[in-house]
């Protein structure tokens, strides 16, 4: 869990604080050991966070909340039922509702059906998006960064 957060963490500058999140409190649970394991293996030259996020209900009055630069999200769009919600929540914390300029939600296609409800739950939330296409070149470039998360021997 954290994947995607750990990597941009490690990579350091210009990100200088990170917040992951999840709404199962058992995956909180792992999001803190791996914070913590990679932290052991030489630290992360970013301040992380880790927090609970319910998307139904979520508590927009928390101070990790209100401060937000970027919204980035990985592995979110799985199950069309909580899109709505999910979709909510990014109208209230982007701006002009929220701080933060923009979401990257970066997903996989496990089918078109959840792509297309995910697409419009954000159409009703009035949310301008785009899907962005990326070269094997961007790609090669993402998965070094992924690859950040992990320590090689």
């Amino acid at each position: 869990a954290g994947l995607l957060g750990l990597g941009l963490a490690r990579r350091g500058a210009p990100i200088s604080r990170m917040t992951l999140t999840d709404g199962q409190p058992a995956v909180v649970e792992n999001l803190m050991h791996n914070v913590g394991a990679t932290q052991a293996l030489g630290g992360l030259p970013t301040a992380v966070g880790i927090e609970h996020l319910e998307w139904s209900a979520p508590d927009l009055k928390s101070p990790f909340v209100a401060d937000i630069d970027a919204i980035v999200g990985s592995d979110l769009v799985y199950d069309p039922n909580t899109l709505p919600a999910l979709a909510c929540l990014l109208r209230q914390m982007l701006q002009p509702h929220g701080s933060a300029a923009c979401a990257i939600m970066a997903l996989a296609r496990r089918s078109e059906e959840t792509v297309h409800s995910f697409s419009m739950a954000l159409i009703q939330a009035d949310l301008d998006w785009q899907v962005l296409n990326f070269s094997c070149s961007d790609w090669a470039i993402a998965l070094e960064y992924a690859q950040l998360a992990h320590d090689h021997v």
